[in-house]
């Protein structure tokens, strides 16, 4: 009788994505200190388009990881970061069960695992392109470059009364999500003023 189910034992060995691409600029890893595997996923980004053009990973886990992480690698590829930004983890392990069947419950966080490396590999992202923003103002929203000046005008002028309005007007907030406590306190920061 085979280890793994039969499509863990042919992701596992011979995944697809089991690579650094070209130009991958972002990673991001997850470790289990319970068994010592981690996972690594790579990332290239166009960032004119946002689109993540290639995902790689690289793992020293068993098959359930090194599977999972293969799906989840090829599931990037093509996506826009607005649209992984509303992404849910849920979504993701349920796209990686549909392809390779249910997890033993001692296994799903080898799934886990590579979820939160696709985490930390938008954060990088995200870290990156802040440090090379050069300019004098402020951005609150990195995924768009959404400076805080555009957003107070937006504000003032349009008096949105939500978040979900500034989204529709600017794009802030409709990326990684990051970005929406902050605008909710711009909104409530607004708000005090306007009554006193």
């Amino acid at each position: 009788m085979a280890y793994y189910p039969a499509e863990v034992g042919r992701r596992s060995t011979s995944p697809e994505n089991a690579r650094r691409p070209p130009g991958a600029a972002a990673s991001g890893t997850s470790a289990s200190f319970e068994c010592g595997t981690f996972v690594r996923v790579f990332l290239s980004i166009e960032l004119i388009n946002r689109t993540i053009t290639d995902a790689g990973f690289s793992s020293n886990g068993c098959g359930f990881a090194v599977a999972a992480a293969d799906v989840i690698a090829g599931m990037l590829r093509g996506r826009s970061l607005t649209e992984l930004g509303s992404l849910r983890a849920e979504t993701l392990a349920a796209a990686a069960i549909a392809e390779l069947g249910a997890f033993p419950p001692d296994r799903k966080k080898c799934l886990d695992l590579g979820i939160d490396a696709v985490r930390e590999a938008l954060a990088d992202h995200r870290a990156k392109f802040l440090q090379e923003f050069r300019g004098e103002r402020p951005l609150v929203c990195t995924c768009f470059g959404v400076e805080e000046e555009t957003i107070q005008e937006l504000i003032a002028e349009k008096h949105p009364a939500s978040v979900d309005e500034i989204t529709r007007l600017c794009n802030a907030g409709g990326g990684c999500g990051s970005c929406i406590m902050l605008l909710e306190e711009m909104l409530e920061n607004t708000d005090i003023r306007g009554r006193s």
